[in-house]
């Protein structure tokens, strides 16, 4: 991994738990700008509000493509066991 790709990453890591999501169950990878982030989406016990799926991933997406030097964001979040949603 490049410094570039590991400062995204380090950045990565923090927006998703400022966005109180379970780190355990994740694969989170940067190569060349590209962000990965695969698993199961689940919330810390707590969070402050409902959970709404279609809504976080959408925030995710779009908190992650803020940080500097992203190029592309892949999700793949489980939904059931084999299957994905991007």
């Amino acid at each position: 991994m490049t410094a570039p790709d590991f400062a995204i990453q380090a950045r990565v890591r923090r927006t998703l738990a400022r966005r109180w999501i379970q780190a355990e169950g994740l694969d989170v990878g940067t190569t060349d700008g590209v962000v990965f982030v695969k698993g199961w989406l689940e919330v810390e016990p707590g969070h402050p509000v409902p959970f709404d799926r279609e809504r976080l991933i959408r925030g995710i997406r779009s908190d992650l493509s803020a940080i500097a030097g992203v190029v592309d964001v892949v999700l793949e979040f489980h939904r059931e066991p084999g299957e994905s949603e991007r």
